[in-house]
């Protein structure tokens, strides 16, 4: 497994990484055909990002396919730019082996140095595995939407978590 900086020919891949993880979880945001499934869509996406000093974004690939990412998106404004909000998906199949902690060490480390002092995420209460791993990040829980997704007929709470 390679965690890299994406890069904008990742865009096909990384579009078939967010349609396996919408499929795959229902921890991540978007349900199944609710992403716009184009390749250009996804290479703008990636070209935005790479452009801004403000985004860092890492993949996971293992031989041809990307089986993972996580990406801190900084604040523009000059009083929050400290603080970044962070994302980040792994392929059901990966999960526990370590992609997770190998990408958020990584993404960590690089926002650290681009100045983000303090991370936000959001996680469903109910993704121990996640919340699990933020914990070993040194992410603490700060605050709970109650009832904020509904995924079927059930509703979840969301934990907002930090690293300060």
């Amino acid at each position: 497994m390679e965690v890299r900086p994406i890069a904008i020919g990742d865009a096909g891949l990384m579009l078939a990484l967010n349609l396996a993880l919408d499929a795959e979880s229902d921890f991540m945001l978007l349900e199944p055909g609710e992403r716009p499934q184009s390749k250009i869509l996804q290479s703008e996406i990636i070209s935005n990002a790479v452009a801004q000093n403000n985004v860092t974004w890492m993949i996971a690939q293992d031989r041809q396919e990307l089986i993972g990412y996580c990406a801190v998106t900084a604040s523009k404004q000059r009083r929050s730019r400290h603080v970044g909000s962070l994302v980040m998906g792994v392929r059901k199949p990966y999960w526990g082996r370590g992609v997770g902690a190998n990408l958020l060490a990584v993404v960590v480390d690089a926002a650290n140095c681009k100045g983000v002092r303090r991370i936000e995420l959001s996680v469903r209460e109910d993704n121990l595995r996640g919340i699990a791993l933020y914990k070993k990040f040194g992410f603490v829980e700060e605050g709970r939407r109650t009832k904020s997704l509904r995924i079927g007929d059930r509703l979840f709470d969301e934990l907002y978590m930090a690293r300060r």
